[in-house]
């Protein structure tokens, strides 16, 4: 679903913005939503990021996506 899918993104690149560790939470709640908007790598990545509390290099990586799927 595209709305919940913009919905979730911007509430990620917001989390990621504010360097708040609740991303870490988010994203084990909704793996589903970014699998869907990043590929298999991209998603590790990703991933790796927001554990690693890496979070400006995860917002660059989930803008990027989001700016390639038109979102």
């Amino acid at each position: 679903d595209a709305t919940a899918l913009r919905e979730a993104t911007a509430r990620m690149i917001g989390f990621l913005s504010e360097f708040d560790p609740a991303a870490t939470d988010f994203l084990g709640h909704n793996e589903l939503v970014f699998h869907a908007l990043l590929d298999a790598e991209g998603f590790a990545r990703f991933k790796q990021h927001v554990e690693e509390y890496a979070f400006a290099e995860a917002r660059t990586l989930l803008e990027q996506a989001v700016k390639e799927r038109g979102l």
